[in-house]
């Protein structure tokens, strides 16, 4: 069968959709029988080979407001090109214009093909509800109102939708989605083979991710004063995005800034080296660094809702706080500090042992895929 990706939210710099995309490519490249091409916005269009079986196209796209990420506007050539090709199976992977005219395609039958969409992230809860609750007026709560109807009411066009994680699943299904399967995200080989238990407490403290509001960041810079004054607390930020000049110019000796960092052989050795991770996001969609990190042990400090709560209540005493509280946060740290750090390090592995290796991951998403493509048939 002829797989075919699309996504603007996929980026060779990216975070948690690159990762995603990298262990397709590898499943994939152990199955000949099936051809994979992965499309996606950048600076010059160009089609890369990376197997006799998988290709890597990139076309035209305007530089964002994040650096690391470009917005899709060749949208005819990438037509052209699906047109060309003809796949079995379309999987659209952001929730921007790609859905819209990916849906309007399959209902004219220009794309007659199993379409599906990968649900990484809902622009509604992420980006629109906070843009109301920061200057709560009618004019904002009207058009957050407008916005949302006519994106769910798209979401129920797809036939079918797959998510990560049971918050996203009763979000969808609270707006009446309902042709919705969760497929969680996999666990990296080398964390599992590399994690330790934590055995004592420890001043190493680490945020990755984005740097950007809707990964909760802004709260770690609003509570960080409070957090330095912490005896035995040291931060370590790993990630890029709108706040870096504020890390970089940050002058303390217990916040070190890393930046971005794609080497995930790098990225295990900083997971060694840490004992806690902070994730603030309260709209995660799953929050791959955090199921990451309890893969290596990592004890995580997280937000008491979306993706990273699916997560973080599995602990038998989780160290939560509500969203966007401050205050919040810096007693979850303290708490940590104070907490059995063995013993939640061990409920850290456990609870990452529920999911399966990437290869695994990836399998049940080609087997739901190829079902669903035999039944369109």
């Amino acid at each position: 069968m002829i797989f075919l990706d699309i996504n603007t939210s996929y980026s060779d710099m990216g975070g948690g959709v690159k990762t995603f995309h990298q262990e397709k490519i590898k499943w994939f490249g152990r199955h000949p029988e099936h051809d994979y091409y992965l499309c996606y916005p950048c600076k010059q269009s160009h089609v890369s080979k990376l197997a006799l079986n998988i290709w890597k196209v990139g076309f035209y796209g305007l530089p964002s407001v994040n650096p690391q990420y470009r917005f899709l506007i060749d949208y005819w050539s990438a037509y052209l090109f699906i047109r060309r090709i003809s796949p079995d199976v379309i999987e659209v992977g952001d929730p921007w214009v790609t859905p819209w005219l990916a849906v309007l395609c399959h209902k004219m039958g220009l794309w007659p093909t199993h379409l599906i969409h990968f649900f990484h992230t809902d622009p509604i809860i992420s980006n629109l509800i906070p843009w109301v609750e920061e200057n709560n007026n009618y004019f904002r709560r009207v058009a957050c109102s407008i916005a949302a109807r006519l994106f769910y009411r798209l979401q129920r066009q797809f036939p079918k939708i797959v998510v990560t994680s049971p918050f996203m699943k009763q979000n969808l299904q609270n707006n009446h989605v309902n042709a919705v399967s969760i497929v969680p995200f996999g666990i990296d080989s080398q964390f599992r083979a590399n994690r330790f238990v934590r055995k004592e407490p420890s001043s190493k403290f680490l945020y990755i991710g984005r740097l950007v509001p809707e990964k909760g960041i802004d709260l770690v810079i609003e509570a960080l004063p409070s957090l330095l004054k912490i005896d035995g607390f040291e931060l370590s930020v790993v990630g890029d995005g709108h706040y870096r000049d504020f890390f970089e110019t940050h002058k303390s000796p217990k916040l070190k800034y890393m930046g971005y960092v794609k080497d995930r052989e790098q990225l295990l050795r900083i997971f060694c080296s840490h004992t806690y991770l902070i994730a603030p996001g309260g709209v995660e969609t799953f929050h791959i660094s955090a199921l990451e990190a309890m893969t290596n042990g990592l004890i995580v400090i997280g937000a008491s809702k979306g993706g990273t709560n699916d997560l973080v209540s599995q602990y038998r005493v989780p160290f939560d706080f509500l969203p966007g509280d401050a205050g919040g946060l810096v007693a979850a740290v303290k708490n940590a500090l104070a907490g059995d750090v063995a013993q939640v390090s061990k409920e850290s592995i456990q609870i990452s042992e529920k999911f399966k290796p990437w290869n695994d991951a990836i399998e049940q998403l080609m087997n739901l895929y190829t079902q669903k493509a035999a039944k369109a048939v």
